[in-house]
This record gives structure tokens, C-alpha cells and sequence, in this order.
């Protein structure tokens, strides 16, 4: 068996960086610890841009050893690297079966691909993607089905929009939920490595993790925490993490505001090092996008013991259950407002969440992601 990895997204700080980064490591780490000399890995970036250096610098040295980098060489460097004309298939050459990662695939692509669909966002809420964001995935998934790929989805919920939207059959898919990504792992010393060791504090902040963009319903938030006494905004301040995104002026116009005020603050994009410390630092996590594929912050949130207060929708409800996490309505700002006071208020509320995330937490992980995958990966391959 000889497999590839579209690593095009490794570097990205995004889930899809998130999802290639995991995946590959728990992949590779799996091919040492159980399949011994069965398979060989190589990993391509379909896009083109990676160098080998770049790759060492991303993924342990370890689990490289006897793996080949391969970059798809763009025939037409002024053309986009998604279209036929910049796609060289001898990168492939010799692969079995591809983990398409990018929403990349290309036509002129003859190997099968497990591909990765992680939501039909682009679709169900087109005005909050950019076009090109739009054109990109739909590209993708069409050539996949073009090819009677296999896709693999994180949610069970992004699994009956896939068949729903594109007429998938079930037997097409599978899913793998994700788990909190490796560099945030909670420290030996943190809440969640002893749970119950201290008690919730009497102020603190809450935190926000995700990009300045309209998916992410940060406005409302925003919103729904200056509606609070201003007493209660003072000891809980709102801190947004997250880079820039698109068609934001009116939350930008809110956070400047907010920040005027001392009860927001921004904090832009932020390392690993630094998220893992904001997460462990935190009195709640606020999470209340308006859609989903399945909510990386509330993993990482659960991992590390901290309270969430999410939207009620059902992929959160899938990621965090009923409950290890505090469901509103993402659309209406009095009831998120509601939310965040009904625990801030109530240090035993907050408790009991933190403790059923942890539990749902524990349940979650990138190896369990690895084992579906490679089952995927072997199911494609045409028979001899």
C-alpha cells in the first residue's frame, strides 16, 4: 500500500492547518507503531510551496524517516495551483490512494482520493464565504464525486449535509471527530490535569477564539456582552483571539468601541503557546457561530477544563453533547447575553461543565482519526 497526504494546508493556522498537521502526525506515528513495513507514506503538497526544510520544521524528524515530500510542480506558476494546467500528476506516481486535505482535487488526477469535506458552510451560508473561498470547495467536491472518491467529513451533522446537498450515498462517507490539537495539550500543573483543585474565581475573562469574519458571530457577542451590568463586565472582560477576516467593519466599529470602554479586548492572532495559556487563564469560553463543521474551540476548551458557553446548534451539541456545554441561540443577542450571565453568576454551573468537559474531552483524539482514515485509505484502493 502506498499512500499520500496532501500537506498543501501544513503550515496554515486554520483547522484545515490543524486537521493536515494532526492527522499526519497520528498517521505516520501509526504506520511506526502498527503497520511496520505494510505501507509507505508520501507526503504532497498538491498546491505547490512546501520544501522538505519547511515540512521538518512542521512535523517530528521521527515520524519522517523513510517518508518521501513530493511537491506538484506548477506547470503555469501565473495560473492558479488548483487548475488542471498547473497540476504535474508524476508527483503522484506510484500512489495508490490519496488523503485529499485541501479541497483540493485536481481533474487531471487519475489516483483515488479519500477526500476531506470538513463542511458545506460554502453552501448553507454562502454570503459569509468569500467567492473565490466558494468556488474553491465546490471545485473540489465536484471532482471528487466526478471520481467516486470517498469523503471524509468531522461531523455527523456535516455528514447529512453532504448527503443532502450533494447526494452522497452514506456508504461514501465517514466521519472522524477531532480532538484538541496536539500543541495545546493542557500542562502537567493546569485545571485540567487535576480536576476539582480549585474553584471557579470570582472574576477572570471570558474568551473568544475565532477569526473576524461573520461565521463566527462575533458581533452578537460582542453585543450581548456589553449588555451586561457593567459591575459584572469589569470582572469578566470579553478577549477575542483571532486574526482578521472579511466583511467585518461593522464588528470592527463594535470592538473599537468595546476597547474604548476597557471591558474588550483584542488580542488579533495568537501562537500555540500563547492559546494554550489564554485557555488555561480563562473563567469561560464563548463560542457561538452561526455554522460549523465541528468547533475546534470547544475541544480545545473542554481540554483544558474550562466552561462553555456554545451555540445551539446540533454539531456543537455533537462535539460537547448535552451536557458539557451551555447551548443559546446564536441569533439573538439578549439570550447569548442571558447566557453569559447565568454563569458567570454561578461558579457551581460553571463547575459541573468543566467536569463533563473534561470527560468529553478524554473521549476524543487523533488517533481514533488516524484508524478511520487508513480504513478509508485501504477502501479505495481497486482491487488487484
Amino acid at each position: 500500500m502506498r499512500f499520500a497526504i496532501d500537506i498543501a494546508g501544513l503550515a496554515a493556522v486554520d483547522g484545515i492547518g490543524t486537521f493536515t498537521r494532526e492527522t499526519t502526525r497520528a498517521l505516520l506515528q501509526r504506520r511506526r507503531d502498527v503497520d511496520g513495513a505494510r505501507s509507505a507514506w508520501a507526503l504532497v503538497d498538491l498546491r505547490g510551496g512546501l520544501t522538505r526544510t519547511h515540512v521538518e520544521t512542521l512535523l517530528p524528524a521521527a515520524l519522517l524517516d523513510g517518508v518521501e515530500v513530493r511537491v506538484a510542480e506548477r506547470l503555469d506558476p501565473h495560473l492558479d495551483a488548483r487548475l488542471d494546467a498547473t497540476f504535474d500528476p508524476a508527483c503522484l506516481e506510484n500512489i495508490d490512494a490519496v488523503l485529499a486535505t485541501s479541497w483540493t482535487r485536481p481533474a487531471g488526477l487519475a489516483t483515488p482520493c479519500v477526500f476531506v469535506a470538513y463542511d458545506l458552510t460554502f453552501l448553507s451560508h454562502a454570503s459569509m464565504h468569500t467567492l473565490e473561498n466558494r468556488v474553491h470547495c465546490l471545485e473540489g467536491c465536484l471532482q471528487a464525486i466526478l471520481h467516486d472518491d470517498r469523503f471524509l467529513t468531522i461531523s455527523h451533522d456535516a455528514a447529512r449535509a453532504l448527503e443532502k446537498e450533494l447526494g452522497l450515498e452514506t456508504s461514501r462517507i465517514a466521519v472522524a471527530h477531532l480532538a484538541a490539537p496536539t500543541a495545546l495539550a493542557p500542562s502537567a500543573d493546569s485545571r485540567a490535569a487535576e480536576p476539582g483543585s480549585s474553584e471557579p474565581d470570582d472574576s477572570g475573562y471570558i474568551l473568544a477564539v475565532g477569526t473576524l469574519e461573520p461565521r463566527k458571530n462575533l458581533l452578537r457577542l460582542v453585543r450581548a456582552h456589553a449588555g451586561l451590568p457593567r459591575s459584572l463586565r469589569q470582572r469578566f472582560p470579553l478577549w477575542i483571539a483571532g486574526g482578521g477576516g472579511w466583511r467585518n467593519a461593522e464588528l470592527l466599529a463594535a470592538l473599537e468601541a468595546a476597547e474604548d470602554d476597557g471591558t474588550v479586548r483584542r488580542l488579533g492572532r495568537v501562537d500555540d503557546a500563547t492559546l494554550t495559556e489564554l485557555y488555561a487563564g480563562a473563567s469561560l469560553v464563548a463560542f457561538v457561530s452561526l455554522a460549523e463543521g465541528f468547533g475546534l474551540p470547544v475541544a480545545e476548551a473542554m481540554a483544558h477544563g474550562v466552561p462553555v458557553l456554545a451555540s445551539d446548534l446540533p454539531v456543537l451539541r455533537e462535539v460537547a453533547t448535552d451536557t458539557a456545554a451551555h447551548f443559546v441561540d446564536p441569533q439573538d443577542v439578549e439570550a447569548i447575553g442571558a447566557g453569559l450571565r447565568q454563569l458567570l453568576d454561578d461558579p457551581s454551573r460553571r463547575r459541573e461543565l468543566a467536569t463533563a468537559g473534561r470527560t468529553r474531552a478524554a473521549e476524543l483524539s487523533w488517533d481514533a482519526v488516524a484508524e478511520i482514515v487508513w480504513e478509508q485509505l485501504v477502501a479505495s484502493v481497486p482491487a488487484s
